[in-house]
């Protein structure tokens, strides 16, 4: 598809952003751009769904179009990357934290694979980077692994662990912690970091209650909480600008 027609799709749809992602959209980085910019002429966002694994020269073309990423941190040593990418771990990380010095809405997410990643003091490492180089308001996604593809005789991660994950990144300091792939579970939900009430609940991607202001300030307490984009709540979903 002509990348004009895919910005004209999303504008017919009354779609506010386009998401790039499924396969890895790095590895088709000059679509991208064709996207992304007639996108921002036509006052769309762009978010970008991606392993991260990029120069910063490559990254410098794409970055000034790109309104939001998520990063997918697939563990936290050399090793796990050179083993199981076959790349190298230090490079998204960098990318990351370029990501977000250039203002760009950055989250992360850690699929947890059971004997693989799910090192405990390893995600906390990983937590305290975190925390150092984007912030504790940078949203992080824990997501639970299910056996798939060459990795079909794994198990499927144990909710214990992603509990004990998400504790481990609420006591490092992230105020924006999340279980994915386990719907109806409390890591769902975002909670205000102030008085703790729940402000977003959800359901899978569905959201189910909005407890924020216009200013997105939480209505029990006051403290804003910092989400980017603008709330539907007519049609029950969360746009990004």
């Amino acid at each position: 598809m002509e990348a004009d027609k895919v910005v004209s799709l999303a504008k017919k749809y009354d779609c506010p952003s386009i998401s790039i992602t499924y396969n890895e959209p790095i590895i088709w980085l000059e679509y991208v751009l064709d996207v992304a910019k007639i996108a921002k002429r036509e006052g769309l966002g762009v978010v970008l769904v991606t392993n991260g694994y990029i120069s910063i020269e490559a990254l410098d073309q794409v970055a000034p179009y790109i309104t939001a990423v998520n990063v997918d941190i697939k563990g936290f040593t050399e090793e796990f990357y050179r083993k199981y990418c076959k790349g190298e771990l230090n490079p998204v990380l960098d990318a990351t934290v370029y990501m977000h010095e250039r203002g760009i809405h950055v989250e992360t997410t850690n699929l947890i694979i059971p004997d693989l990643n799910d090192n405990l003091d390893d995600i906390r490492r990983m937590c305290k980077w975190h925390i150092e180089n984007l912030g504790e308001n940078t949203p992080l996604h824990i997501s639970r692994f299910f056996p798939h593809y060459k990795m079909a005789y794994k198990s499927p991660t144990s909710i214990k662990m992603l509990v004990k994950a998400r504790e481990i990144a609420l006591e490092e300091g992230i105020k924006f912690v999340y279980v994915g792939n386990l719907p109806g579970n409390e890591g769902e939900h975002t909670y205000c970091p102030s008085c703790g009430e729940m402000v977003i609940k959800r359901f899978g991607f569905s959201i189910e209650s909005w407890g924020l202001d216009e200013e997105m300030r939480c209505k029990n307490c006051g403290e804003r909480i910092p989400i980017v984009g603008k709330y539907h709540g007519g049609r029950g979903r969360f746009y990004f600008f």
